[in-house]
Protein backbone atom coordinates (compact mmCIF):
# COMPACT_ATOMS: atom_id res chain seq x y z
CA UNK A 1 0.00 0.00 0.00
CA UNK A 2 1.48 3.34 -1.00
CA UNK A 3 2.38 5.73 1.80
CA UNK A 4 -0.33 8.23 0.85
CA UNK A 5 -3.01 5.51 0.75
CA UNK A 6 -1.85 4.18 4.13
CA UNK A 7 -1.92 7.65 5.68
CA UNK A 8 -5.46 8.26 4.37
CA UNK A 9 -6.61 4.83 5.63
CA UNK A 10 -5.10 5.47 9.05
CA UNK A 11 -6.64 8.97 9.26
CA UNK A 12 -10.12 7.61 8.41
CA UNK A 13 -9.79 4.82 10.95
CA UNK A 14 -8.45 7.13 13.66
CA UNK A 15 -11.44 9.43 13.08
CA UNK A 16 -13.86 6.50 13.46
CA UNK A 17 -12.18 5.24 16.63
CA UNK A 18 -12.06 8.77 18.11
CA UNK A 19 -15.77 9.20 17.37
CA UNK A 20 -16.50 5.75 18.84
CA UNK A 21 -14.61 6.67 22.01
CA UNK A 22 -16.37 10.05 22.28
CA UNK A 23 -19.84 8.58 21.72
CA UNK A 24 -19.73 5.13 23.33
CA UNK A 25 -16.51 5.12 25.34
CA UNK A 26 -13.59 2.73 25.25
CA UNK A 27 -13.04 1.37 28.78
CA UNK A 28 -9.66 1.85 30.40
CA UNK A 29 -8.25 -0.55 31.30
CA UNK A 30 -9.81 -2.40 28.41
CA UNK A 31 -12.35 -5.12 29.12
CA UNK A 32 -14.12 -6.58 26.08
CA UNK A 33 -17.57 -7.19 27.57
CA UNK A 34 -17.69 -3.73 29.12
CA UNK A 35 -16.77 -2.24 25.74
CA UNK A 36 -19.44 -4.27 23.94
CA UNK A 37 -22.04 -3.27 26.55
CA UNK A 38 -21.23 0.41 25.94
CA UNK A 39 -21.34 -0.03 22.17
CA UNK A 40 -24.64 -1.95 22.36
CA UNK A 41 -26.18 0.83 24.45
CA UNK A 42 -24.92 3.42 21.97
CA UNK A 43 -26.33 1.43 19.01
CA UNK A 44 -29.61 0.77 20.82
CA UNK A 45 -29.48 -3.00 20.35
CA UNK A 46 -27.69 -5.94 21.91
CA UNK A 47 -24.38 -7.31 20.70
CA UNK A 48 -24.20 -11.04 21.23
CA UNK A 49 -20.95 -13.01 21.16
CA UNK A 50 -20.99 -16.53 19.85
CA UNK A 51 -17.76 -18.49 20.39
CA UNK A 52 -17.47 -21.29 17.87
CA UNK A 53 -15.05 -24.03 16.92
CA UNK A 54 -16.15 -23.50 13.30
CA UNK A 55 -16.84 -20.03 11.97
CA UNK A 56 -18.39 -19.91 8.49
CA UNK A 57 -16.05 -19.74 5.55
CA UNK A 58 -12.93 -20.58 7.59
CA UNK A 59 -12.90 -17.05 8.94
CA UNK A 60 -11.86 -16.23 12.48
CA UNK A 61 -14.91 -14.04 12.95
CA UNK A 62 -18.23 -13.09 11.45
CA UNK A 63 -20.60 -10.18 12.11
CA UNK A 64 -24.30 -10.75 11.49
CA UNK A 65 -26.55 -7.69 11.39
CA UNK A 66 -29.96 -9.02 12.43
CA UNK A 67 -31.63 -5.62 12.34
CA UNK A 68 -32.53 -5.55 16.03
CA UNK A 69 -29.33 -7.18 17.30
CA UNK A 70 -25.76 -7.79 16.22
CA UNK A 71 -24.15 -11.23 16.53
CA UNK A 72 -20.40 -11.65 16.42
CA UNK A 73 -19.26 -15.23 15.98
CA UNK A 74 -15.60 -15.79 16.76
CA UNK A 75 -13.13 -18.63 16.82
CA UNK A 76 -12.31 -20.22 20.16
CA UNK A 77 -8.75 -19.03 20.74
CA UNK A 78 -6.63 -17.04 23.20
CA UNK A 79 -8.26 -14.08 24.98
CA UNK A 80 -6.28 -11.41 23.14
CA UNK A 81 -6.92 -13.08 19.78
CA UNK A 82 -10.65 -13.11 20.61
CA UNK A 83 -10.40 -9.39 21.43
CA UNK A 84 -8.80 -8.67 18.06
CA UNK A 85 -11.27 -10.84 16.13
CA UNK A 86 -14.26 -9.22 17.86
CA UNK A 87 -12.81 -5.71 17.45
CA UNK A 88 -12.19 -6.44 13.76
CA UNK A 89 -15.90 -7.24 13.40
CA UNK A 90 -16.71 -4.07 15.37
CA UNK A 91 -14.58 -2.25 12.77
CA UNK A 92 -16.89 -3.53 10.04
CA UNK A 93 -19.88 -2.55 12.19
CA UNK A 94 -18.85 1.04 12.95
CA UNK A 95 -17.72 1.56 9.36
CA UNK A 96 -21.13 0.40 8.08
CA UNK A 97 -19.43 -2.13 5.80
CA UNK A 98 -21.97 -4.22 3.96
CA UNK A 99 -19.70 -6.31 1.77
CA UNK A 100 -20.96 -8.11 -1.28
CA UNK A 101 -23.86 -10.42 -0.54
CA UNK A 102 -23.30 -13.96 -1.71
CA UNK A 103 -26.97 -14.95 -1.48
CA UNK A 104 -29.29 -14.07 -4.33
CA UNK A 105 -32.47 -12.32 -3.13
CA UNK A 106 -34.55 -13.73 -6.02
CA UNK A 107 -33.52 -17.24 -5.02
CA UNK A 108 -34.48 -16.49 -1.41
CA UNK A 109 -37.91 -15.19 -2.51
CA UNK A 110 -38.60 -18.50 -4.27
CA UNK A 111 -37.20 -20.55 -1.40
CA UNK A 112 -39.06 -18.72 1.39
CA UNK A 113 -41.75 -16.42 -0.05
CA UNK A 114 -43.05 -15.42 3.41
CA UNK A 115 -39.66 -14.16 4.60
CA UNK A 116 -38.39 -10.69 3.74
CA UNK A 117 -35.33 -11.39 1.52
CA UNK A 118 -33.37 -8.52 3.07
CA UNK A 119 -33.80 -10.07 6.53
CA UNK A 120 -32.84 -13.52 5.22
CA UNK A 121 -29.72 -12.12 3.60
CA UNK A 122 -28.74 -10.32 6.82
CA UNK A 123 -29.29 -13.50 8.82
CA UNK A 124 -27.90 -16.12 6.46
CA UNK A 125 -25.86 -14.27 3.92
CA UNK A 126 -22.12 -14.55 4.04
CA UNK A 127 -20.52 -11.36 2.84
CA UNK A 128 -17.32 -10.78 1.04
CA UNK A 129 -15.65 -7.56 2.07
CA UNK A 130 -13.34 -5.60 -0.21
CA UNK A 131 -9.63 -5.43 0.50
CA UNK A 132 -9.96 -1.84 1.74
CA UNK A 133 -12.84 -2.79 4.07
CA UNK A 134 -10.72 -5.60 5.53
CA UNK A 135 -7.79 -3.19 6.00
CA UNK A 136 -10.07 -0.68 7.73
CA UNK A 137 -11.47 -3.32 10.07
CA UNK A 138 -7.97 -4.56 10.95
CA UNK A 139 -6.70 -1.06 11.62
CA UNK A 140 -9.75 -0.13 13.70
CA UNK A 141 -9.28 -3.22 15.90
CA UNK A 142 -5.66 -2.27 16.54
CA UNK A 143 -6.47 1.41 17.11
CA UNK A 144 -9.16 0.60 19.70
CA UNK A 145 -6.63 -1.41 21.71
CA UNK A 146 -4.01 1.29 21.21
CA UNK A 147 -6.38 4.03 22.36
CA UNK A 148 -7.36 2.01 25.45
CA UNK A 149 -3.70 1.52 26.28
CA UNK A 150 -2.53 5.11 25.94
CA UNK A 151 -5.52 7.11 27.13
CA UNK A 152 -5.83 5.21 30.40
CA UNK A 153 -2.16 5.29 31.24
CA UNK A 154 -2.28 1.54 31.86
CA UNK A 155 -1.50 -1.42 29.70
CA UNK A 156 -4.12 -3.44 27.91
CA UNK A 157 -4.38 -6.57 30.00
CA UNK A 158 -6.49 -9.67 30.41
CA UNK A 159 -6.65 -9.98 34.19
CA UNK A 160 -3.31 -8.08 34.36
CA UNK A 161 -1.68 -10.60 32.02
CA UNK A 162 1.87 -9.68 30.98
CA UNK A 163 1.39 -11.71 27.78
CA UNK A 164 -1.55 -9.53 26.73
CA UNK A 165 0.46 -6.37 27.35
CA UNK A 166 3.32 -7.77 25.25
CA UNK A 167 0.98 -8.58 22.37
CA UNK A 168 -0.60 -5.12 22.60
CA UNK A 169 2.90 -3.67 22.37
CA UNK A 170 3.47 -5.72 19.21
CA UNK A 171 0.25 -4.32 17.69
CA UNK A 172 1.51 -0.81 18.46
CA UNK A 173 4.90 -1.56 16.88
CA UNK A 174 3.26 -2.96 13.74
CA UNK A 175 0.50 -0.37 13.28
CA UNK A 176 2.19 2.64 14.87
CA UNK A 177 0.81 4.79 17.59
Amino acid sequence: MASMQYQELRRRCEDRVRRLDDEAGIPRPFELQSFLDRLAEHRGRPILLHPSEHVAGRACGLWLDLGDADVIAHAVTTPLHVWHIVLHEVGHMISAHRGGQLLDQDFLRRLAPDVDPAVAVRMMGRTSYSEIEEQEAEMIASLILERARHRGGGAVTEQASPQAAQIADRFRDIFGG
